[in-house]
Parts: structure tokens; sequence; C-alpha cells
């Protein structure tokens, strides 16, 4: 996993909690025995829901080029 990315869950996994005298103990925040508690479902929803809109976007894009096009076609170059 990208280490950026072990720093934001991490990051994420402590807001709200509270935070001893003694600090944090290093890289180990988090408890191995602790259940995951990783938003999965909700990334996979939002990357469900993203590349719905981005197929949305992509075919909204594809009707304007293909009007640009038949706009283009039937320019009467003799009337220029």
């Amino acid at each position: 996993m990208d280490k950026n990315k072990v720093l934001e869950l991490q990051l994420d996994f402590l807001k709200g909690s509270d935070i001893g005298k003694e600090g944090l103990h290093g890289h180990d925040v988090l408890d191995p025995a602790a259940p995951n508690t990783t938003p999965v479902e909700k990334d996979t929803t939002a990357h469900a829901e993203n590349d719905v809109h981005d197929r949305k976007l992509q075919e909204k894009i594809n009707r304007s080029m293909d009007a640009v096009k038949e706009f283009i076609r039937n320019i009467d170059i003799n009337r220029l």
C-alpha cells in the first residue's frame, strides 16, 4: 500500500480519539487485534459512483463531438 495512503488511514483512525499524555507509539498506532475500521465499502461505493459519473461525462462529450462533426460536414464551402 502506498505510504501516504497508510498515513492517511492512520490519521483517519485517530480523528475523534483521545491521545494520552504519553502520545503516540510510532507506527504501531493501529492495534492488530482491533477490527478493521477502514471505510472499504464507502471507498468502493465512491469509486463506483465516480465510474458512473465518468462514463456519463464521456458519453456527453462523445455526443457533443458527434454534433460538432456533423456540423462541420454540413458546411457548404461554396457559400463561404
